[in-house]
C-alpha cells in the first residue's frame, strides 16, 4: 500500500473514533483477545471510550509492517490525532520486547512481551 492510501485509511478509521485515537493490531482476530486481556467484552464496532481498536485484514496489508506504517504516518494527520499500534514479539528476546513496551517507552508502536497477543491470554488466569 502506498502512503496516501494508508493515510486515507487512517482518516476513515478516525471517523469512527470520537476520541480521535485508533489502536491498530496485526490481525482481524486480535481485537477480541485485546479486550479479553483488559477484562472487557468486545465492544460494538471496536470502539471503547471513544477509541477505535482495529485488527488489520489482508486487504489492509496486515501484520507488523502494516501496523508500523500506520504508526509512522499517523502523526502527519495533525497533533490532535493519536495512532498507536501493537505488534507481536515474534521471537525477540524478552529484554528487547520489555524496552519497547514497558514505561517509559512512549510509543506509538509497542511490541507484546510474548510471541503473539494470543500467548498473553493464558497468563491472565481464570477470572
Amino acid at each position: 500500500m502506498n502512503e496516501s492510501a494508508i493515510l486515507s485509511g487512517i482518516t476513515n478509521d478516525l471517523q469512527a473514533a470520537p476520541a480521535r485515537c485508533v489502536i491498530y493490531l496485526e490481525g482481524r482476530t486480535d481485537p477480541e483477545v485485546f479486550f479479553s486481556l483488559l477484562g472487557l467484552p468486545l465492544p460494538a464496532g471496536g470502539v471503547h471510550q471513544g477509541v477505535l481498536v482495529r485488527g488489520l485484514v489482508e486487504g489492509d496489508g496486515s501484520g507488523a509492517t502494516a501496523v508500523a506504517a500506520r504508526t509512522h504516518l499517523g502523526p502527519r494527520l495533525g497533533p490532535s490525532v493519536r495512532v498507536l499500534g501493537f505488534t507481536d514479539g515474534d521471537g525477540r528476546p524478552l529484554a528487547e520486547l520489555a524496552a519497547m513496551f514497558d514505561a517509559p517507552h512512549p510509543g506509538p508502536l509497542f511490541f507484546w512481551k510474548a510471541y503473539s497477543i494470543e500467548n498473553l491470554l493464558p497468563s491472565t488466569g481464570w477470572p
